[in-house]
């Protein structure tokens, strides 16, 4: 698959080969030092390292946060951002994974807004108390190639929502349609399982 670009409103581009660009992609920012927010298992697999090659190649300095558990909670936020300041970064990278993604735009948000996370929830009116004094937040998932479950389980990810482990646990009879929708199910029966009971739709 050829490079793709599409924005709503968050600019994304994939497709085969596309974590090559990433110096390319860096050039449009002035970064000093960048933090990467991941977790221990995707460490240990090797792929941080593919990224942290290309931040090489652009000559971008980087310290790593890979305290997110699978189950985030508020802490890893506030770890993330001690390890964002003690290194004075300026920029924040992602690598997931739902989880170290959701942490890096919250480590992104914390290291300029003071307020507890929980002020800055929407149905309150938090987005309000937001305000455009944020470092940038560059997410990225693992190179993967065409014809893969995992190429699949990315892309139906961008347009649905899923987390990734909800779509590769998906049988046929879990799309069905109601009236002109098209729709998935995601649920616990036939020995799948979600996230949280509040996963469940």
């Amino acid at each position: 698959m050829k490079k793709a670009i599409f924005t709503f409103p968050t600019q994304i581009v994939f497709g085969n080969g596309v974590i090559q660009t990433i110096p390319q992609e860096l050039s449009k920012f002035q970064i000093r030092k960048a933090l990467i927010v991941t977790d221990t298992g995707l460490l240990q697999t090797g792929l941080v390292d593919i990224i942290t090659r290309q931040l090489e190649i652009a000559g971008v300095l980087y310290a790593i946060y890979d305290g997110v558990q699978g189950n985030p909670v508020e802490q890893d936020v506030y770890d993330g951002v001690n390890v964002y300041k003690d290194n004075i970064c300026d920029f924040v990278i992602g690598i997931g994974g739902g989880s170290p993604l959701d942490i890096a735009k919250l480590i992104c948000l914390k290291s300029t807004h003071e307020l507890p996370l929980e002020e800055y929830e929407d149905s309150i009116g938090g987005h309000k108390k937001i305000s455009s004094n944020q470092y940038t937040t560059f997410t990225t998932t693992k190179n993967v190639k065409l014809g893969t479950p995992y190429y699949w389980s990315f892309l139906v990810g961008i347009f649905t929502g899923n987390r990734t482990n909800e779509t590769s646990q998906l049988r046929i009879d879990d799309i069905v349609k109601e009236g002109n929708v098209w729709m998935m199910i995601i649920d616990e029966t036939q020995g799948k399982r979600v996230k949280t009971t509040s996963s469940i739709r």
